[in-house]
């Protein structure tokens, strides 16, 4: 990003990465104060904001509460809308629960972690299932935060760019943040899953260049 008179600043949130473990549970307002004090550090007073799933969110938090820091906000697969469970959820947070009751029986009580692996994953919890204890309460907290009357607040030039097999954030959440955010131009990658920046590098970083000389 160099080349294009981009200064390109990546680093890792508290509690991801390697930084250092939370002693304490954050909340999504926490994230983009932590964001904002880190950027005064480096003197950076405009930035534009390349989220991905939890950083898009944060993204989201940031365009409306600090508005005057932002030029310009790129999405990609980022839970920003709530969602009713779908069927097959529902099913499996059914058997989840009486999967408790289930294999708190002695001879299966083995069983119960496996069981509860292969759950949380098939129904595209698995994040949640690896976290514990602050970070769990974490996860919780930035799963609550509802963003929905926020996106409307957006005024920056708005990237959505997604992938049209994304299984955990599926592609109907793009279209509804797109009706949502005026200022907003939607892109759909056929093929790509959720980890489109990273397994379709070429095509992301390509729309992100066109969009950044558009602006």
């Amino acid at each position: 990003m160099v080349k294009h008179g981009y200064k390109t600043l990546c680093f890792d949130l508290p509690g991801f990465g390697k930084s250092k473990t939370l002693s304490y549970p954050f909340t999504l307002p926490m994230y983009a104060k932590y964001i904002i004090d880190r950027l005064k550090r480096e003197k950076i007073s405009k930035i534009i904001i390349i989220g991905h799933s939890f950083g898009g969110r944060i993204g989201v938090y940031l365009c409306v509460n600090y508005p005057e820091m932002i030029e310009a906000l790129i999405l990609s697969g980022t839970p920003a809308l709530g969602k009713d469970l779908t069927f097959k959820e529902k099913v499996y947070f059914f058997l989840a629960k009486a999967g408790k009751i289930f294999f708190n029986l002695p001879f299966l009580s083995t069983l119960r972690d496996f069981a509860r692996k292969v759950l949380y994953k098939m129904v595209g919890s698995y994040d949640y299932y690896k976290a514990h204890g602050v970070a769990r309460i974490t996860f919780q907290n930035i799963v609550a935060y509802r963003l929905e009357p926020s996106l409307p607040k957006i005024e920056v030039q708005t990237l959505i760019i997604w992938g049209k097999e994304d299984k955990i954030v599926p592609v109907k959440i793009a279209y509804g943040i797109k009706k949502l955010i005026k200022n907003s131009k939607l892109v759909i990658v056929p093929q790509a899953r959720h980890g489109l920046p990273w397994t379709h590098v070429e095509t992301f970083a390509s729309e992100v260049d066109r969009f950044l000389n558009s602006l």
